[in-house]
């Protein structure tokens, strides 16, 4: 049976913690294809692209996730630490004071 989306997110978390970052993002990569419309896999996976400086393909993650759930906190937060490593400050500020 193909992996459940909380299983494969619990691995990653797994792995993460012990500084494995190239497998939980395989981990994910796979459960993404598996599961695309899981905000919770969107989000992990752009959380995971950013640890590796992958912005582009992060930002297209979390706007993933924020299409299928748009008050995702965890996408949310992905969101406004890509928009503060890429000089969107102002789109920062506006997103925390909820514009």
């Amino acid at each position: 049976a193909p992996e459940s989306a909380q299983l494969a997110l619990a691995s990653a978390l797994v792995l993460q913690g012990e500084g494995r970052l190239e497998e939980a993002l395989d981990t994910i990569r796979t459960a993404v294809a598996r599961h695309p419309d899981d905000p919770d896999l969107q989000a992990r996976h752009a959380e995971l692209l950013a640890a590796f400086g992958r912005f582009g393909e992060a930002r297209t993650a979390v706007s993933r996730a924020l299409e299928l759930r748009s008050d995702y906190p965890p996408a949310l937060t992905v969101l406004g630490f890509l928009d503060l490593v890429e000089g969107e400050v102002d789109g920062t500020i506006q997103m925390a004071r909820g514009e």
